[in-house]
């Protein structure tokens, strides 16, 4: 593990790129999550067997909570 964590340090420097190698996977698995690829289909690009893990590394971004907000049903009150 050492040398992939020297390799990731010299090229996150040369490239002037400061996150992490596990943060390009959350990214990923919430951008294909928000594109509405299907679980089973995240599961097996990311090599995954679990549902636990999938749910660990996917994000719910802020536009897509409010979004899921928007379609309840508007309620006259009464």
């Amino acid at each position: 593990m050492g040398s992939m964590k020297s390799a990731w340090t010299t090229c996150r420097k040369r490239a002037g790129v400061w996150c992490r190698l596990h943060d390009l996977r959350h990214t990923f698995i919430s951008d294909l999550g928000e594109g509405g690829v299907p679980e089973a289909t995240m599961k097996a690009v990311a090599g995954w067997m679990s549902a636990k893990m999938l749910e660990r590394h996917s994000h719910a971004r802020r536009q897509a909570k409010q979004d899921a907000v928007n379609k309840l049903p508007r309620r006259k009150p009464k």
